[in-house]
């Protein structure tokens, strides 16, 4: 590349992060990125050093030139490419929108623009955040909201957000920290589900390959409807804190959990009457706070099957686990992790159970123990 070539190639890229960019010059940028893939790659990482960095702060502190030069610098760092941060804080300020080229405007553009050389329509593209397993990300929305994802996890929002609306898409799992607005509820859509709220803190596990959508209500209230066919379903369950609402994808049921005091009966607190057909309420002395925990640096795991818990490592670990014995899937585990590697924790798990394991690059193998199967009987699954 020619160095007036380069210069100019640089200013378009500037211009498009800072949201400065014309009609024209856009075009001329799309022309540059499908021309050679390696331009492609090249304005990629631009783009996630500028999204990740400290690039965005407080608006009235931005110098955007001062910034372009940083990501320009860190471009050059040879070791740059080597691997995800494990953990990411990212704060979105309102003119967040016209600095993210995200892969859903990319591929749309390659696949129809491309190929059909119709103009393409940018303004009504979806804006995405995506979280790789192994990762997590802090967000903060242009409405203050705040949203932590985790590993895995896609978070798609519609320009607009904040002033016209406050819809997402989540696909993974989520813990909301919603900014006060009456006027603009916040919706968020997860599968067969629709969870509104106005201010409050709420977690929204919805991994496509579950079986279930989960919501936990932390602080506030929220409102959950299950989408039908024709649309979002009038009946609405409403959760008050410390409430979860677990959405079976494969019955179509609804079972909302409530807590009590350890010391209650069954009998001493009346179940509330189901306000839809499909709906149903239990009673549980387990404080669901515990199933927020993977945001926190504390990860509180609390009668887990192994079964279960393979997933969740494989998204935090980026890894895939294979199970040699069917019997190990049943075994429970309760502990507390801290920033553990893989290997601790399997070595842990190695010592409360009877596993073994071995790891091959990105693949764990988890294979039983006869001699000591005998011995860890009562970790298997029981009644709670």
């Amino acid at each position: 590349m020619m160095n007036n070539e380069s210069n100019n190639i640089e200013n378009l890229v500037h211009s498009y992060l800072t949201g400065n960019i014309s009609d024209q010059e856009k075009q001329e940028l799309f022309r540059w990125l499908v021309q050679d893939p390696s331009n492609l790659t090249y304005f990629n990482h631009m783009a996630d050093i500028w999204l990740s960095s400290s690039v965005f702060q407080d608006s009235q502190n931005f110098n955007s030139d001062i910034a372009f030069e940083r990501v320009k610098s860190k471009i050059s760092d040879a070791n740059l490419f080597a691997g995800e941060a494990r953990h990411r804080n990212i704060q979105l300020p309102w003119y967040w929108a016209a600095a993210i080229l995200v892969i859903v405007i990319l591929s749309s553009f390659l696949a129809s623009n491309l190929l059909s050389r119709a103009k393409p329509q940018y303004s009504a593209s979806p804006y995405l955040i995506e979280v790789p397993y192994g990762s997590k990300s802090n967000l903060k929305l242009p409405d203050g909201s705040q949203v932590v994802l985790n590993a895995g996890s896609k978070l798609t929002i519609s320009e607009g957000f904040g002033k016209t609306h406050r819809n997402l898409n989540l696909v993974g799992e989520g813990y909301f920290k919603v900014s006060p607005n009456k006027a603009l509820p916040f919706l968020v859509h997860a599968g067969k589900i629709v969870v509104k709220a106005i201010g409050t803190e709420f977690n929204v596990k919805a991994y496509p390959e579950d079986k279930i959508i989960e919501t936990i209500l932390i602080k506030g209230s929220v409102e959950v409807n299950k989408k039908a066919n024709t649309g979002t379903e009038s009946k609405a369950v409403l959760l008050k804190p410390k409430q979860t609402l677990v959405y079976n994808k494969e019955s179509d049921d609804i079972e909302v959990s409530i807590i009590v005091d350890k010391s209650n009966t069954a009998e001493d607190i009346p179940l509330p009457t189901p306000p839809a057909p499909k709906v149903a309420y239990t009673k549980t002395t387990i404080d669901p706070v515990i199933y927020t925990s993977w945001k926190e640096v504390h990860w509180n795991i609390y009668r887990k099957n192994l079964s279960d818990l393979a997933v969740e490592l494989e998204r935090k670990y980026d890894v895939t686990i294979r199970f040699e014995s069917e019997a190990l899937k049943s075994i429970k585990f309760t502990g507390t992790l801290k920033d553990e590697s893989l290997e601790q924790v399997l070595a842990a798990m190695r010592i409360a159970s009877p596993i073994e394991y071995k790891i091959k690059g990105k693949v764990v193998e988890l294979n039983e123990n006869k001699t000591l199967m005998e011995q860890y009987k009562q970790y298997y699954s029981d009644p709670e």
